[in-house]
């Protein structure tokens, strides 16, 4: 099923963020002397490295979070604690004198990811598990009254051959703690 319009920006900045991390971390780590042109020379080489390492699994993490229903989540907050870290980097140590002014040019494109990221529109909770549950060919919503999103607390909820679900993660149907296409049905069916 096509997923929700309010995702896919999201998702298309998950991908370009992640792509500009893999890249900008690569740099040091594939030709360090050129990105010591630029950005100027170290006395660590081996903190380049590692930082390198670090946006590189960042921005993979990204990417591939990007396609996945609560990945979008979670590649937004990478995104953030990234962007805002190295924002922050740009804009104390520039002025302190210990890393060169071209790190400003750094900072604009942090400032934009930030940006991007809060511009971007979000599911809630009950969309993410929704979008989950058309991915798996679940019913978004139970089938207890309209616009219920819960059965009533007085009620049993039962699956459609009336019985009760099994706990999430028990695993009792041989899978891996998935129980499947739950389809609730509310008490009123259950009398019918």
């Amino acid at each position: 099923m096509p997923r929700t319009t309010a995702r896919e920006p999201a998702d298309g900045i998950a991908v370009a963020h992640g792509a500009f991390n893999v890249v900008g971390g690569l740099w040091p780590l594939v030709h360090l002397r050129s990105f010591e042109w630029v950005f100027g020379p170290k006395t660590d080489d081996w903190l380049q490295m590692t930082m390198g390492g670090l946006l590189v699994s960042a921005g993979l993490v990204q990417i591939a979070a990007a396609s996945d229903p609560q990945g979008a989540a979670h590649a937004r907050r990478i995104g953030l604690g990234t962007a805002l870290t190295l924002l922050a980097v740009d804009l104390v140590y520039v002025p302190k004198g210990r890393i060169r002014p071209t790190y400003l040019f750094d900072a604009v494109m942090q400032r934009g990811w930030i940006a991007a990221w809060l511009r971007t529109t979000w599911p809630t909770s009950e969309g993410a598990a929704a979008a989950r549950n058309d991915e798996r060919g679940n019913s978004a919503r139970p089938h207890g009254g309209a616009g219920d999103s819960h059965p009533e607390p007085d009620k049993e909820p039962l699956m459609s051959d009336n019985t009760p679900p099994q706990a999430e993660g028990s695993a009792a149907d041989g899978t891996d703690g998935d129980p499947g296409p739950v389809r609730w049905v509310g008490w009123a069916q259950r009398l019918s």
